[in-house]
Order: structure tokens, then sequence, then C-alpha cells
């Protein structure tokens, strides 16, 4: 007998003392990622997605959903097209109408696609564990815990926690009904979750939403690794990059995360794509519009005799070039004349600026006197978006150069360690980067750490302070 859809428990049997299972959702705009864990037992499980993850990694699930032709709402996997961009309206405009063309016009809204998302993601979520660890956990009953990461700095951004919350307790309730995920299933969940008085199925203390960033170094806080002091973070997502410097302390036992400043824009992966792609298009046009002057000049002899303008790309273009597959060999071979600069010239100027602007804050104004700024301050760069020499090496390097100023030993960048209690398969150190969030979600909401955000956190001054922004040295000045 196969295993009903909404379980949430083993089938038969007595069970004994209960074990306490945290799941940790990270919902990102391109993929969704998820880790279980026993935090008594400090044993967690990365969930795969087989069937519907990309194809280079089992654990990224395509943020994605489709409504059949009957109603019912489905993940749709990394081959399906389906409706995308769920994260994003949930940010900013949660109830607002969105119109859907299947079977006629429908409407619906953020909150209730977020829910009919995350329904279905919990419910494969739990089927997995339910099926995969039934030896080791069949006996007990298990005390489902879901803690769900929410773009944002700190939980001084309250509508975006509400929005993600309500999101949250909607999905629970609706993946343990009986039957599929319908639309009108879904609508009825998204208004339920916004009464005060609304049981999920769970009690409410244990759905609960965390800032993103503070999860993501939520592993490396808790691990043997983790140094006391002055951090930087940078998050690369696909709709959103975050960066933040923060200080963690260890109080009597109790981490301590300080966030001493934090930015978020959209200066991210795919704003980025369509700054490249707009380049690419408009450069290749010009190109074109120089071959057929030499060609209306009567200037080819013969293929051998003319070289055409080149296109000449830097180190960072020639990664997108590959990823891309754009039908460029060898900039050298291409000619000597300069049609399109490295696409560095564009990508790097929008987003190196913020974090020398939020490093220069946090140097002058909020932790001039870390230990960091003589030994060289931790650096960690996450998300896909890390994974882009751009953002990994160039932007950072022109961050470093733009503060030369300061009496600073520039960055350390570090790896978030893949913690020894995650079960994994097939997943590279170098790519655990991508399961951080979820990881770092998965702990006891109440054991992730006591965050203290920016606006709680007074000015250090010392003597009188500048505009930050002549704390920049640019290139004009050296």
């Amino acid at each position: 007998m196969s295993m009903p859809v909404n379980a949430t428990q083993f089938d038969g049997g007595p069970k004994r003392e209960p074990s306490d299972i945290v799941i940790g959702l990270d919902f990102g705009t391109s993929f969704t990622k998820t880790v279980l864990q026993d935090p008594n037992l400090r044993k967690a499980f990365a969930v795969p997605f087989d069937g519907l993850s990309h194809p280079d990694n089992r654990y990224l699930l395509p943020s994605r959903l489709m409504l059949g032709q009957n109603g019912n709402w489905e993940l749709a996997g990394w081959e399906s097209k389906g409706i995308r961009g769920l994260k994003v309206p949930l940010m900013k405009n949660p109830e607002k109408n969105i119109s859907l063309q299947v079977s006629g016009k429908l409407r619906t809204n953020a909150k209730e696609l977020g829910a009919a998302f995350l329904a279905l993601v919990l419910r494969r979520t739990r089927i997995w564990f339910l099926t995969k660890w039934k030896e080791a956990y069949g006996h007990s009953e298990i005390r489902w815990q879901l803690n769900l990461g929410i773009p944002a700095l700190s939980y001084d951004e309250e509508k975006i926690k509400e929005a993600f919350l309500v999101a949250a307790r909607a999905a629970w309730w609706l993946s343990i009904q009986d039957g599929p995920v319908t639309f009108s299933l879904a609508r009825e969940a998204a208004g339920r979750a916004l009464h005060y008085d609304f049981f999920p199925g769970i009690d409410r203390d244990f759905i609960n939403v965390v800032p993103e960033v503070v999860a993501e170094v939520a592993g490396y806080a808790r691990s043997s690794f983790r140094r006391p002091g002055l951090h930087l973070i940078v998050d690369v997502g696909a709709s959103t990059m975050d960066i933040a410097t923060f200080r963690l302390d260890e109080t009597s036992g109790e981490l301590r995360y300080s966030f001493l400043w934090a930015e978020v824009n959209d200066n991210a992966c795919h704003r980025l794509h369509r700054e490249r792609t707009r380049k690419v298009q408009s450069e290749l046009a010009v190109w074109l519009k120089a071959l057929d002057r030499a060609h209306d000049h009567n200037v080819l002899g013969s293929h051998a005799d003319y070289q055409p303008p080149g296109i000449l790309l830097g180190d960072v273009d020639e990664e997108f070039v590959s990823r891309a597959a754009l039908p460029i060999r060898s900039s050298k071979k291409l000619g000597n004349e300069v049609l399109m600069q490295s696409m560095s010239s564009t990508s790097i100027p929008h987003r190196s600026p913020a974090i020398r602007k939020l490093m220069a804050i946090t140097k002058k104004k909020r932790d001039p006197n870390s230990e960091e700024w003589r030994t060289g301050v931790p650096l960690f760069v996450c998300g896909g978006g890390g994974e882009l020499r751009l953002f990994r090496e160039d932007v950072m390097r022109k961050v470093a150069d733009g503060l030369k100023g300061y009496q600073w030993q520039g960055f350390r960048q570090m790896r978030l360690p893949m913690p020894d209690e995650l079960t994994v398969d097939g997943l590279s150190e170098e790519d655990y980067h991508r399961l951080a969030v979820a990881y770092g979600l998965s702990f006891f909401f109440q054991d992730i750490g006591h965050i203290v955000p920016p606006s709680k956190i007074e000015d250090i001054t010392v003597g009188p302070i500048k505009d930050v922004e002549e704390l920049f040295v640019e290139k004009e000045q050296v």
C-alpha cells in the first residue's frame, strides 16, 4: 500500500518517545532547497528531488508550479516551463491579483501561489523522510517543526515577515489535507491563515520565519570553525544581492548575531544576465553593420584577406560566453578594432559601490576597533551567483581597491564548511553553499541565535565623521 500524500507519521506499530524533526526550507527565486534535522541527535539530511531537480544537482528544486486542467497544482520540474517567479511577488505585493490563462482566465495572488508551492514541497519532503528513514525513526512519533527563510536582513521588515509567515502556515495546513492540492483549496488556505486563531495543524510556535542571511551563517556559527568578531557576507541570488557586515559573539553559551549594517538590492543574477544580454545584442549589431559597410565598399577581396572588427572580451566575459554558448571562439583572432569592451566594465560598477559603502560605514561608524581590520575581514560569498567569477573575485577586488585609503588588510575569503552532521550524497564541498541556508534553518528556531538588527545598534563615533562618499577612492583619484 502506498503512503498517503498527506502523511505526517510512520505507518503502524506502537510509538515510543517523540522525535523532533525540523524542516529547513529555503524558498529561492530560482531553486528551493530543503534540509531536515533531528537537532537533539545533531543528524541532518538533505532532501533530493529526483525527477524534478536541476540535472547537475539533485538537491535544487526549480521554484515552479503547474496548474493542470483538473485544477490541481503540481510541482513543475526542470524540463517543464510552469509558473515561475513565485517568490518576488510574495516579497513585494502578496495581495496583488495575478492572472493565469489556464482553461479560461483565473485570478490568484502571491500568497495563494506560495502556499500551493510550499505545500507540495512539504508533502514531498515528509514522504521522502517517512520512506527513507523508517528503520531509524519508525518507532517514534514525529514532532514536526518548520523554519522558512525570508529575504530580509532582520525582523525589522514586518511586511515581508508577515507575508511569508502566512504563506508557511497556509502551506502546512494545505499539505495535510486529503487529496490533491487544488486551486480552490489553496485559495481557502491563504484566506484561513490570515485569521489570528487559525490552527495550521501543528503548534503555531512550531512554524517560524528566519532571515536567510542569519540562517546562512548559522551552520558556520555552530561549527568548530567559527571565530568571533567581524564578518562580511555577500549572498548573490537570482533576484536580490544581500550584503551585511555582522559580528558573531558568544555570551553565556548563547550565539549572538549583531548586524552592523545591511542592504538588499536587485543587482543580482537576473539583472546581470539582462545587462550582459543587452550588451551582446547591441555590440553584435554594431559588428554586423561594420561587416555590411565593408561589403558595400567592396573591401572584401576574400575571406582570408579581411579580418572584421573584433570583439574584445575580458576573463569575466569569457566565462559568460562559455556559459551562454555564444559563437565567439577567440577574441585575439577576431581583429583589433574593439567594438565590445569587457562586460565587467558595465557589470562591476553597479555592484561594488554598495559593498564599498557598507564597508566604509562599518569601519567608520559601527565597528572601527575590530581586530579583523588588522588581520583581514572574513568574507563569505554565497548563493548561486557566488559561483560566478564576477562576484566571487572581480567585484570584491574592486571593493578592496576602492578602500585603499583605509588602514586595513583587505578580505580573507572563506568557504562555508560542509557540516559533518549533514547526510548528503553526491554534493561537493564547493557546492555546499547552495544548501547552507536550508541547513541553517534546520536547527530549532530558538537555537539559531540571537539576532540584533542594525536599527538596534548605535554608531561609534571617533572624532568628526565625514560623509562616507568622501572615503571612496575612485580610479580617477589613483
